[in-house]
Parts: C-alpha cells; sequence; structure tokens
C-alpha cells in the first residue's frame, strides 16, 4: 500500500502537480478514501462499541422507557408536572393608579390614528373593542369624547362623567415664600 502511494506522489512530481495550490487537499482525500476503504464495515447493531462500554462486552442502549422518563425530568432530576404543580398562582393585580371606573370598563389604552383618537377595552367576552367618539361601550353608556388624558361618557338618563386616565402628580408643597 505504501508502494502504491510512494508511486503516486512520485509520477506527481515528475508532472510538476506537486506545486498546485489544491495538491494537499487532493493528497488529503485519497488517503482517507484508502484509510476508509480498509476500514471494516459498519453494522446496523444498535449497541455501544467495546471501547466505551469496557471490557470486550457491548452494552445495549437504554429502553424506550427509560427514555420516556428522562424526558419529564427536569435539570435537578425532578418531574416537570410536579414542578409546575407546586409553583403558586399568580397574584392578579390592577394597575396601580389606574381609576377604578377604568378598571370596571377593562380599560386597556388608547389608539391614535391620523384623524382620531380610539380607546381599547377588553370586552366581556374576552374579546379586544375598540371604540370612537359616539360609540355604546358594553355598559349601555356612550363614549362621547375622548382626548389623551379622559374619556368623556354619557349615560341614558344624559348626566356626563368625565373619566381621567392619568391623574397629574401636583408639585410638592415648599414652605419656602
Amino acid at each position: 500500500m505504501a508502494s502504491y502511494l510512494n508511486r503516486l506522489a512520485e509520477a506527481a512530481r515528475s508532472k510538476g502537480l506537486s506545486r498546485h495550490p489544491l495538491a494537499p487537499i487532493l493528497v488529503a482525500a485519497i488517503a482517507l478514501a484508502v484509510i476508509g476503504l480498509l476500514l471494516p464495515p459498519r453494522t446496523t447493531d444498535a449497541t455501544v462499541g467495546p471501547g466505551l462500554a469496557g471490557g470486550g462486552s457491548a452494552a445495549p442502549l437504554a429502553p424506550p422507557a427509560d427514555l420516556a422518563d428522562f424526558r419529564t425530568m427536569s435539570r435537578w432530576g425532578t418531574d416537570i408536572q410536579s414542578v409546575e404543580d407546586a409553583r403558586p398562582d399568580p397574584i392578579v393585580q390592577p394597575a396601580s393608579g389606574l381609576n377604578p371606573e377604568l378598571v370596571k370598563l377593562g380599560f386597556i389604552g388608547l389608539s391614535r390614528s391620523a384623524d382620531e383618537i380610539a380607546v381599547l377595552l377588553t370586552h366581556p367576552n374576552g374579546h379586544t373593542t375598540r371604540l370612537t367618539s359616539g360609540d355604546a361601550l358594553p355598559d349601555g353608556r356612550t363614549l362621547l369624547a375622548v382626548t389623551d388624558n379622559d374619556l368623556t361618557l354619557e349615560d341614558a338618563d344624559g348626566r356626563r362623567e368625565t373619566l381621567v386616565l392619568f391623574p397629574r402628580v401636583s408639585a410638592p408643597e415648599t414652605d419656602e415664600p
């Protein structure tokens, strides 16, 4: 085998091929192909080879039941479902500083387009609704006007109510004259 490679290298040198930039890559590819032909063929047996199992025996892979158990375990050895069951429920708190009347309406925020400002509300059925001036609210009142900081509502009796979205913070009082 070595003599064959020596003859091949000598032929390449005599024709000037050893000076070609791809010559080392070609020689490496030929050497790997020859080594690959000399190795025994692979088997389809699903076992760990003797080098990994220790000794001369081959160890079988883990049974499918062990793999299923492994998939349900967390990083620290407990199953994922018991970790999820032990997790406390999240505490739902209304947005701090928001007008309680807006919380009852399901206020999400404002949406501004080029010509109007709309109110985004969570409807009682769970969907988000977009309301503009003149639309009816889920509680029966009518949205008369929407500005950057307040909503003007009117009930069936004609009474108007203004809900301030973001209350202004007053300047701190000082004792200085």
